[in-house]
Parts: C-alpha cells; structure tokens; sequence
C-alpha cells in the first residue's frame, strides 16, 4: 500500500501503541531532540539529587554510630527508635540516659540523646555524657562531645563547666588538664552570655593546683572579683594546698639540740629549717594574714580543711613555725595552749568551739609585723570545730618540736571535751609520738584501747619499738608483754614483731638489775627471757603454719615458696634468735631444772626446722626439689621430737632425713662450713 519508506514510517509512527503486538510495535514513540535533552536533564537532576540525599544520610549515620556494625548499629537504632516513643519529657530522657550510661551502653545513650535533640533542649542529658566521659579518664572525648553540643545548639549551663573542670582535677594527665581548663575558663570570662562563678574559678584552681602549674595558678586567682568570684575558704584552702608540694622533700637536716650552739646563728624565725622551705612558709603566711583579716570581718569562714592546710605548710618550717601550730589552734579553734593554761581558766566545751560569742582570752594572731596597726578588733563569727584532721595535725607538731609530754593532754581535749573520734591514723600518729617520748605505759594503754578492726602488724612494731627505747623504765619489759598478747587479734602474727619482742628482753636490763647482785642479775635477765620464748612459743608456730598451709593457689611446693621467701626469711631470723636466747639461759643454768629441760626439747625443735628452711633454701638437699614435698610445720616436728622420744614395743624402721638426730645435722652442718653450734 505505501511505496515509499517515508510514507510508511510516517504511518507507523500515527498509529497507537495499543494496537502494536510485537517487535518494534511495541515500543514509544520517539520524541523530538529537545524533549529528548529536557529529560535527559532532568534525570540527571534526579539521579544527583537522589545521590547527594543518600550521601548525607550515610554521613549523618557514620558520624553517630562510629566503630559499630551493621547489625549492631540497626539494632541500637531500633532500641533508641522504641524508646524515643514513650519518653516524651526531658527529665525521663535524662533518667533513661543516666540508667543506661550505669550499664556502660555509651553508643546507646549517645545516639537517644543526638536524636532527642532535633526538637528539644536536654543539656542535662549532654551533661551526663560529659560526666561519663570524664570519669573514665577521656578528655579528648569529653571536649570534643562539648563542642560537638554546643554546635547542636544544646547551650552548656553552669553544671557542665563545673563537670569540666571537676574532672580535669581529676585527669591522670594534669599538664594536659591545665590547658585545656584555663582555654575554656578564658572562654567563659569574653562571653557575654555567661560568667564563671566562684565554683568554677575553684576548680580551675585546683586543675592549676594539681599540676603545680602556679602561674596559671595565680592568674586565675586574679579574676577574682567581690561579687560572683570572692575568694572562699576553699579558694584559699587550694592555694595552700598548691603551695605546699613545691617544698622539696629532700631537706636540710636540722641541727640536734646539743649542736645548735657550735652551728652559724640563723633568724630566730627560721631556726634550722631550709631556707627554700621558709620562703614557701613566709609566702602561706601573706595569704593567712588576708584570711583572718577577711574573718575578722565576716566575709571568709574559716573551716577545718583550710585550717590543715595552713598547719601543714608551717610543719616543713623551723621549730618556730611548728609551735606556731598551737596557736594557729588556739586563734581559729578556740583551744587553749596547753602548756601555757593558766590555773583559773576553764578547759573550753564542745559548745564554745562552734559558739559565736566571744571568750575572755584575746585571740593571738599567729603572725603580726612591726608596721602592722594596734587597735581594738572584732571577735570572730565563729571558730572552726576540731576533727580527725586536726588531731594529726597537732600530734605531729609536738612529735617535732619534741614536746612529747604534752600529747595526752591534747589527745584528751580533743578526745573527750570535742568528741572527736580517732581513726586509724589518728592512733599511728599518738603511738609515734609516744615513741618519741619513750612512754611506754601509755603506748600499751592505747594498743589495747584500741579498736581490733585498727590493728595492723605496724601498730605492734611501733608499740614495741617504743618498749626498746625506754631502756630505763623497769616496766618496759611487762609492758611490751601487754602490746605483745594483743597481737593474738590479728590472724597471723608478726615476725618483726616478735623479734622486737625478745629485744626488750634485754633493753632495760640496767635498771632491772640497779641493786643486784651479778647472779642475782643473770637470773633476772634469765627470767625475762623465759617468759618472752613462752609467749612466744604458740604465736610462732602459727606463724609457720601459715607457710606450710598457705591460702595461696600453687602448682607445687617451689612455686609457693617464692611469693613467702621474705617473710620465711624473717621468720626463720626470729627463730635463730629464739635458738639464741635458750642456749644462753641453758649454758649459763639460770633458770630451774624443768624449765632448762623444756627449754633443751624446744631448742631441738626450732634448730631442726632452721636447718631444714637453710637446706631447701640453699638446696642442699634433694628430698625437696626432687620429689617436690612440701616443707612440715612447726607443730609436725613438734609432733616428731615427742614420737621419737616415745618407747616402742617393735623395732622402727629406718627413720626419714627429717626426723634424724639433731646431732647428725649439726656435725654434717659444720662439716660443710654451716652455722649451727651447741655449746657444752
């Protein structure tokens, strides 16, 4: 019907595609060259578009769920999606973001709360996450999550910068801190939206203290103004803080009393302490004196931490400046000296240390120049009430300033008028000032006063040590029995302890035996030692027990006796001065027959088990490492030495190396250059 090509295409392209069945039929029509190029582009538009979109969101995911997997991302999504459907307040997101960061799901919380803050402020959830950061010693993380809120438009509040810089004082990293916290604290002072207040400048304070970074130190101070930053107690309890570990701890050693007079004269205000010490002293004191002066005037509280702080810095100066401590007391605590108590004046109450009347006694400042102006002052608010803190404190200066007989008397003010409660530091801090003074009496008095969760092998080291240096006390001996039985509190005895118990056996001999004859004298010592290696006795086969039946998880005897080799050690110097101690009573013969003949069998005992430690120890023999028994107690050669002493009916077979005669080991040890001798 159509000739011509032309004609033909022209038809076909006229008719519709609905009638077309197959092949080319089937296709549309073509379009002209400029729709073509219209929606060529706009495809192109939409593919851009589609890809630019789905670009952003997989940017968007990426940012929020860093270093999770597929699977564990979709499944933190949909835990935050369901419960973003029932908390519909900020204070319930913010108790279920506390909750969760206590389980340490920190993705979790920190997706629910990106996600919450598209249509709501929840700087306190932000803040949570902060904190979180911060006690886990992550301050990149931490600063980078507060930039990253404030470009959320979440506007930190005065709790997040406190939570800043509480836990940039408690960074392990304190240079790293001092940067950081005094570039967001000068921040804090160029923005006009919100001002540092004195909790925040005291935690800049204490980051600058920490890392004993002074100039920045006192450069925040310097910010301080009479409205929201007036320096506080605690802002001049940090500054003193942060002065004191600027004195070095190697320093100068004093002068003794007797030599003082040959050394070159010094300040009557230094007195022998290091010169760099005083100036650290001299600059505290400055700052003490702007302290009273603001107390004096109601503007500052005194308490007992800034107190300590400044009693601390005077205890690195002279003698001068630790008696200075009494009254620095006396001036912010309302307790009297009481070495210059006088007769008439009453012992002050518990009420009178926090009371805001006046006293009768005029307060004594504790540092007054020449050019300072005289005149009526006013009587402080009110004082600050002694605790645990101050006890040490002044223990410590009479422990150095060597007024060691006033330690009681302050130990009962503050014990028993302010009703103070001793710690365990407390009660080191007394028993070594009782040791300094050489009173005994009162060292055992207060070891057995003292409670049994306090007792530890240092407090019967000190106690004992005490009995040693008062060689010329005549009951130091009976008191070093007293401090000695209270040991039978703690779960295993000491070995230090024991030895220092038989060396006051021997400390106050002199004046036991004043009026005397020699062998009157000898028979006295004898005495003494007798009842020492009989106290001892039990307590040192304890002692051994415990090695030989440890609490310790071993594959085998040689791998326990490594972690207890010290401790054997000392143990097994104790018996060899227990060994000692019954050869002299048993050659000499200053004691009874059954008491030498007890003493002869117990000597047996610890020889052999000396002897046996020295042989595994040295590896003398091969019994041990060989078939890798363990080493036998006390008690069990306690229970061989009878058993062989027994009478038996039947002939006994040949006995094992450890159970031979002491004799033998004694001639095989001297055969091999050893160290066990019997007199005879």
């Amino acid at each position: 019907m159509f000739i011509c090509r032309a004609c033909w295409r022209k038809a076909l392209s006229r008719t519709p595609a609905t009638h077309a069945t197959a092949g080319r039929l089937s296709l549309a029509p073509r379009a002209s060259s400029a729709l073509r190029t219209v929606d060529r582009r706009y495809l192109a538009t939409a593919a851009v578009s589609t890809r630019t979109a789905a670009t952003r969101e997989a940017y968007d995911g990426a940012l929020e769920t860093t270093g999770l997997s597929d699977s564990r991302d979709k499944a933190i999504r949909w835990k935050v999606k369901k419960h973003l459907e029932y908390l519909d307040n900020n204070f319930k997101i913010a108790e279920h973001v506390e909750r969760t960061l206590e389980r340490g799901e920190y993705d979790e919380a920190l997706l629910l709360v990106r996600e919450a803050s598209r249509d709501g402020d929840l700087v306190v959830s932000w803040n949570h996450l902060i904190d979180y950061l911060m006690r886990n010693q992550r301050l990149h993380a931490a600063v980078k999550l507060y930039n990253e809120m404030k470009k959320r438009n979440q506007l930190p509040n005065a709790q997040t910068y406190t939570i800043l810089f509480r836990g940039f004082a408690m960074s392990d990293h304190p240079k790293l801190a001092v940067s950081e916290a005094v570039r967001i604290y000068n921040t804090m002072m160029k923005s006009t939206r919100f001002k540092p207040n004195i909790i925040h400048m005291n935690a800049v304070l204490q980051v600058c203290g920490r890392a004993g970074d002074m100039d920045s130190l006192f450069s925040i101070v310097s910010t301080g103004d009479d409205r929201a930053r007036s320096p506080d107690n605690r802002t001049y309890t940090t500054i003193l803080n942060s002065l004191r570990p600027k004195i070095p701890i190697h320093r100068l050693p004093r002068p003794k009393p007797e030599e003082e007079e040959e050394t070159e004269e010094v300040k009557e205000e230094q007195d022998g302490a290091d010169p760099r010490d005083m100036a650290v002293v001299n600059q505290a004191k400055a700052i003490w004196e702007e302290v009273i002066a603001k107390w004096r005037k109601a503007k500052v509280v005194i308490d007992e931490p800034l107190v300590c702080a400044m009693g601390r810095i005077l205890c690195h100066g002279g003698r001068a400046e630790n008696d200075e401590i009494l009254d620095l007391v006396e001036q912010t605590m309302n307790i009297p000296r009481q070495d210059k108590l006088p007769a008439s004046l009453p012992t002050p109450t518990q009420g009178q240390s926090g009371s805001a009347e006046p006293t009768t006694t005029p307060v004594k400042p504790v540092i007054r120049h020449k050019n300072q102006q005289r005149g009526p002052k006013r009587a402080p608010t009110e004082y600050a009430i002694p605790g645990n803190s101050t006890l040490s404190l002044i223990l410590e200066s009479l422990r150095s300033s060597r007024k060691t007989t006033l330690g009681p008397k302050y130990w009962n003010v503050l014990v028993n008028e302010h009703n103070v409660e001793p710690d365990k530091e407390n009660y080191m801090s007394y028993l070594r000032l009782l040791r300094s003074g050489h009173n005994s009496t009162k060292t055992a008095d207060i070891i057995q006063q003292m409670p049994t969760s306090m007792l530890a092998p240092k407090t019967f080291r000190i106690g004992l040590s005490c009995c040693v240096k008062d060689n010329l006390n005549k009951h130091a001996f009976a008191n070093a029995t007293r401090i000695f039985k209270e040991m039978k509190k703690l779960r295993t005895p000491d070995a230090m302890s024991m030895r220092l118990y038989l060396q006051a056996t021997r400390a106050n001999f002199r004046p036991v035996t004043a009026n005397m004859t020699k062998a009157e004298g000898k028979f006295a010592l004898a005495k003494q030692i007798c009842i020492a290696l009989d106290n001892m006795w039990e307590p040192f086969g304890t002692l051994t027990r415990s090695f030989s039946f440890s609490s310790l998880r071993t594959r085998s005897p040689e791998e326990l006796f490594e972690p207890q080799s010290n401790d054997q050690a000392e143990a097994m110097a104790v018996g060899k001065r227990m060994v000692a101690a019954m050869d002299f009573v048993v050659t000499e013969n200053a004691a009874d027959r059954d008491v030498i003949k007890q003493l002869r069998a117990r000597r047996n005992i610890l020889n052999r088990y000396v002897v046996m430690y020295n042989e595994r120890l040295h590896g003398h023999t091969e019994r041990i490492h060989g078939q890798k028994e363990r080493m036998p107690s006390f008690e069990e050669l306690e229970t061989d030495e009878k058993a062989s002493k027994a009478p038996v009916k039947s002939p006994a077979p040949e006995a094992p190396p450890e159970a031979r005669d002491i004799s033998d080991t004694i001639l095989r040890n001297r055969r091999q250059g050893g160290y066990t001798r019997i007199r005879t």
